[in-house]
Parts: structure tokens; C-alpha cells; sequence
């Protein structure tokens, strides 16, 4: 197995159990919360065995709204913190005053990188796209709030605009162009 496809499958961990554990903790949480009933029950005849059962739809609706809106929440706060990251880092390289405004904010280790995090935020931004996904097209089912649906939307447009801005960054590394003077 290449290296590259090992990392990428090291990176990926992170995101899916991200994934899992925040919709599955969301659903516990809103259902106790709520005190929604929930009945457990196994169909061999499908796909997944063991099914969730709600007897009211805008109970079951807001349950499903609240999983998402978690799952979306963490994934979106995760990948934004990264892009933060890699923001202040390529900043930091081409103007000095961003290191000591860095510096008087005590926020230096944040700039600190061992290698291209490139990897990072295309794989995080993937688990990211599969959220928003799975976020809308719960929305055009009806299960979930249509302004999930539509914050789910706009993660997708931000997500997609930082990773090209990234790729961009990354590709000028490699490729600098002709106008650049020896400088990236």
C-alpha cells in the first residue's frame, strides 16, 4: 500500500468516528432530553437489522434535526479550525506583522507546522461534504429543519471556496509562477 493512501486512511479515522459519535450522541442526548420514546426492533428482511423507531413524526423530525444540526456543528467547527490554522500559518510566511500580532495574542503554536497540512484539509473537507450531504438530503426528505438544510448548503459553498483557496496555496508551491520571482 502506497504511503500517501496510508495517510490518508490515518487522517481519515478522526473525521468518521467524528462523524459517528456525534450523530449518535446527539440522538441519545435530544431523545432523553425531549423524553421521546424510542422502541428498538429487528427486521432481518432489510438492510440494517436492528431499527429506531419513533411514533410521533415531529418527534422523530426533531430528533433527526438535532443529530444533524450536531453532526454538521462539530464537523464544520473542526474543519474551520483547521483552515484557521493553515490560514495563519501561510500568512505568517509572507508577512511578518502576523507573526507578532500571533506573538502578543500567545497564539504562535498555532502557526507551527511540521509539513503541508493540504492532506488534512482535503480529507476533513470530504468527511465535511458527506455531512452536508447526508444534512440535505435528510432536509428534501422532510425529516430534517429546512434552515439545517440551507446552513448545510452554505457549509458546502465555504468548504468548497477554502479547499480551492488551499489547492491554489498548495499548487503555487510546487508550480510558482512566473510572476512570482522566486517567491511563493
Amino acid at each position: 500500500m502506497s504511503k500517501l493512501l496510508l495517510q490518508i486512511l490515518k487522517i481519515s479515522i478522526l473525521p468518521a468516528a467524528l462523524m459517528i459519535t456525534s450523530k449518535a450522541l446527539a440522538m441519545y442526548l435530544s431523545v432523553r432530553i425531549f423524553d421521546i420514546t424510542l422502541y428498538i426492533d429487528d427486521n432481518i428482511e432489510s438492510l440494517f437489522s436492528v431499527q429506531l423507531y419513533i411514533d410521533n413524526f415531529a418527534q422523530a423530525q426533531l430528533v433527526e434535526s438535532v443529530s444533524n444540526l450536531a453532526m454538521l456543528l462539530s464537523m464544520g467547527t473542526v474543519f474551520g479550525y483547521i483552515m484557521i490554522r493553515y490560514i495563519l500559518y501561510e500568512n505568517s510566511r509572507h508577512d511578518p506583522r502576523t507573526i507578532v500580532k500571533l506573538t502578543k495574542l500567545n497564539m504562535t503554536k498555532w502557526v507551527t507546522s511540521k509539513d503541508t497540512v493540504f492532506l488534512k484539509i482535503f480529507v476533513w473537507a470530504l468527511f465535511l461534504f458527506i455531512t452536508c450531504a447526508i444534512v440535505i438530503s435528510s432536509t428534501l426528505k422532510g425529516m430534517t429543519y429546512l434552515w439545517i438544510g440551507v446552513a448545510a448548503f452554505v457549509t458546502i459553498i465555504l468548504t468548497g471556496w477554502g479547499l480551492v483557496r488551499a489547492f491554489e496555496s498548495e499548487f503555487g508551491k510546487v508550480f510558482p509562477s512566473e510572476h512570482s520571482n522566486g517567491s511563493v
